[in-house]
């Protein structure tokens, strides 16, 4: 017999398998409706490679025209997905950053002209440019600072301080759980 405290891990750990599934799902089928995938701009693919098979085409991510939250976190995973679909597009992570900041539009394009002129007159004593805009996972977190939604995280933190009870199913339950978590910057 399986104490509860190793059946609740399992239960978690499978969860936490179907939110992921959910998660990747969910990101299909948002990119679906909105025709993200037919209006995609891609770059011309390779010839064959030298195994006669055939390169796949990633599209670029869209434009991020600075709203907060979803649409920004969106964008950091689809520019985080170019960037392992294609690693030889770009030498540098600096480079990869600069491709980001190019994709920026609207409310986000003078945020993205303060980081280019960071990049271009910011140097340490080492000669290099700042942290949060050499290094993609620096970036990263950077960004989302500034695009985030802060009253997402207040809404969360009163959730959780409310607490919950299991209403319907136990995944529903962890699902839930975890996405205040996440919500909330804990492991």
């Amino acid at each position: 017999m399986s104490t509860p405290l190793t059946i609740w891990r399992r239960a978690f750990d499978i969860g936490e398998e179907v939110t992921n599934w959910e998660r990747f799902l969910g990101m299909i089928c948002q990119r679906q409706t909105e025709g993200e995938l037919q209006r995609a701009q891609s770059l011309p693919p390779p010839p064959a490679k030298s195994d006669g098979r055939k390169r796949l085409k990633t599209p670029l991510p869209k434009a991020f025209n600075g709203k907060m939250g979803n649409p920004a976190l969106a964008f950091l995973v689809a520019c985080n997905n170019y960037k392992i679909m294609e690693p030889k597009v770009f030498d540098t992570e600096e480079l990869m950053i600069r491709w980001a900041l190019q994709q920026m539009e609207d409310k986000a394009s003078p945020w993205a002209i303060r980081q280019f002129f960071q990049m271009d007159t910011e140097r340490d004593s080492r000669g290099r440019i700042p942290k949060e805009l050499r290094k993609w996972d620096e970036f990263a977190k950077f960004f989302m600072v500034h695009f985030r939604d802060p009253s997402e995280v207040e809404r969360a933190r009163g959730q959780w301080q409310k607490g919950s009870t299991q209403k319907g199913k136990c995944v529903d339950y962890f699902k839930t759980a975890e996405n205040l978590l996440l919500k909330l910057g804990y492991n």
